[in-house]
């Protein structure tokens, strides 16, 4: 998943404190694919927030209806693929976590929950960068936890560290400054905890090194889901000859970028899942300690994706090369059941789920008058011969 908004006016980003002066907490999580779900209490009430530093906090329209909040318009919001919009937003007196409050944070509003991919993941928010940076945040994936903490000077690093300067935006958002290969130095590069995926990039960017007539690995149809839906696109793959920081530490070695047209470049989970993380904010830097032995980058998949289209649901992305291609799956396909049980738009959810599971799925496909039996298996498409 991935949000980033920027928005016209910043009025709304220069509210809100922490009405403790001193703190430090460790907080259980969830994590799923990546991507790190918190308990908050919202003006008393608790909720279930996603952790997005891509993004400034942003609460669920129905939410906001039942708190009774005060809402005003706010200027336009871009999402992770351009699209623009009007938005609102309003103020939370209160987002307390472990007993932390942050008090008056500005938070957009937004009807997230009725984009069928948000609506399952069953979060009420996200925790945004507008509201974190008045923290020092640790996310420490092997323990499943996250500490919070007044500042960083706690904290005391390995030795093995890797240290990324960083500037910030005006909701608060850090943009980071990498190196791709030899040369390609990349600035303004979001570090995005709301994106599942790893290290993804402009086309503009990489189009001198880079032709995606010639990539071995890519997808069709849906590329991803931001503020305003599912955007379609295709996604190529290329295996650059490092990642590098500004400083020229080695971040991960064996990274795989996503090279797509639009949407900025972003610093995602698939990479910072691999270290522990701290946001200093006071300082202007992301410290990356590497845990357990080294990586080896994956992409378990089943070479598609389904989305609810209208009453049925329909294969919306492809992975070639993957075995759902080469079953005869096609874009557009209704499939009537998933491991012989009849489905449709309202089983999405569950579709999901089994396809983020290891275990074989069968797919029974209409497409017109014909109906396909397909039987698919979770591969690393990153190992598939290209």
């Amino acid at each position: 998943m991935l949000l980033l908004l920027s928005c016209g006016r910043q009025r709304l980003w220069v509210k809100g404190k922490v009405q403790q002066k001193s703190f430090a907490r460790e907080i259980p999580v969830q994590i799923r694919n990546g991507l790190i779900f918190v308990e908050v209490a919202i003006n008393g009430r608790p909720c279930n927030f996603l952790m997005d530093t891509g993004a400034p906090t942003l609460i669920d329209a129905r939410l906001v209806e039942e708190l009774g909040l005060e809402t005003k318009a706010f200027g336009t919001a871009v999402d992770s693929y351009d699209r623009r919009n009007r938005i609102d937003y309003t103020i939370l007196n209160t987002v307390s976590l472990d007993g932390i409050n942050f008090t008056r944070q500005g938070a957009l509003i937004s009807d997230f929950r009725s984009i069928p991919v948000f609506d399952c993941l069953n979060v009420d928010g996200l925790l945004g960068a507008s509201l974190m940076r008045n923290a020092c945040w640790q996310m420490d994936y092997h323990n499943e936890v996250i500490r919070i903490q007044e500042d960083c000077e706690g904290f005391i690093y390995s030795a093995n560290s890797i240290v990324m300067p960083f500037r910030v935006n005006s909701q608060g958002t850090p943009k980071l400054s990498v190196i791709l290969g030899d040369s390609l130095r990349l600035n303004y590069v979001t570090l995005d905890f709301g994106s599942s995926s790893g290290l993804s990039l402009d086309l503009e960017a990489v189009e001198d090194r880079f032709d995606p007539a010639g990539a071995g690995l890519f997808t069709t149809g849906a590329a991803g889901v931001g503020l305003y839906g599912v955007e379609l696109d295709s996604i190529w793959f290329m295996m650059p000859e490092g990642l590098l920081t500004s400083r020229g530490d080695t971040i991960l070695p064996g990274l795989r970028a996503r090279i797509r047209r639009k949407g900025g470049h972003l610093f995602g989970t698939g990479i910072l899942r691999e270290f522990r993380s701290t946001i200093d904010w006071q300082n202007n830097q992301l410290v990356l300690e590497p845990v357990g032995g080294k990586p080896s980058p994956a992409w378990h998949n089943f070479g598609c994706a389904l989305q609810p289209n209208g009453a049925v649901l329909e294969v919306a992305q492809l992975v070639y090369p993957s075995m759902a291609v080469e079953s005869g799956l096609m874009l557009g396909d209704t499939v009537v059941a998933i491991n012989s049980r009849p489905v449709n738009a309202t089983d999405f959810c569950e579709a999901r789920a089994l396809f983020g599971a290891p275990e074989p799925i069968g797919l029974t496909v209409q497409r017109q008058e014909k109906r396909l039996e397909v039987k698919l298996l979770r591969q690393d498409l990153f190992a598939v011969r290209q």
